[in-house]
Parts: structure tokens; sequence; C-alpha cells
């Protein structure tokens, strides 16, 4: 079970709140508003790399603006005023259908704050583990 400290419930919710289409993060002041979050450079890098630590964040690449990383669940971002959806291979990630072979074709979930998403991680990752190789 994933719990978050306070500086990381308000980056998450931070990083929920600007999530774009991309679906990417960078760990830089360019890029997440620290006077905002009330961090210097030094708390944001130790916050950011505590959630990849625990998982909610995942290395996906290096460019010129340096490493970037994407949920473990990515969220789609692109209706923003709708709060955001999570997706999994593809498709919104539902996880509460019925059927074992398909506990994530549910009811769709609308991501606006942090705590929901690390809820759904959670359940995501225990029903990963009873599922393995279904999912």
């Amino acid at each position: 079970m994933i719990t978050l400290t306070e500086k990381e419930n308000k980056l998450v919710q931070h990083l929920i709140d600007t999530n774009d289409g991309s679906d990417s993060h960078i760990c830089n002041k360019d890029f997440i508003d620290i006077k905002t979050l009330n961090f210097d450079i030094k708390t944001l890098k130790g916050v950011f790399g505590s959630l990849v630590q625990k998982g909610l964040l995942e290395y996906n690449d290096t460019n010129d603006n340096g490493e970037v990383y994407k949920w473990a669940i990515p969220i789609d971002g692109e209706q923003q005023e709708r709060g955001c959806t999570m997706i999994i291979n593809n498709k919104p990630f539902k996880p509460f259908a019925e059927s074992s072979n398909n506990w994530f074709y549910g009811s769709e979930i609308n991501i606006t704050e942090s705590q929901t998403y690390l809820d759904f991680l959670n359940i995501y990752n225990s029903k990963l583990e009873q599922h393995k190789g279904i999912a």
C-alpha cells in the first residue's frame, strides 16, 4: 500500500493539475512551479525522486530539458475542465468489472485529486498481484 507525505501529495496534485496530453513531467523548475509549491529546487528533486521510488512516476526518456517521467498509470489530461482519466493499454482504466478476466473494464475513473490517483494505483497494484498474466 502506497502512502504519501504532505509534500508528495502536494506535488502529485500539482502534476495532476498541470498534466497535459503528453502525460510527461520533467523535474525542473522551468516545468514545475516551485514557488506555488513553496519548494526549493532541492526539495523538488527529493520529492520528485520519492514519487519515482514509490512507483507513481516511471522513467520514460531523456531530452534537452532533462529526464522525462510518465505516470505509472497514465492520465489523459486533454480535457482538463472535466478532470483527467486514467488510461491503460490505450483504453480508459476501469477497474471494477465483475469478471476477473476483465477487471479493468468497469466504471471510468475521473482524476482530479491526488488521493484518487493514489487510491486507484493501490487497487491496480493489488489487482495485478491477484491476476498476474490476466490484465
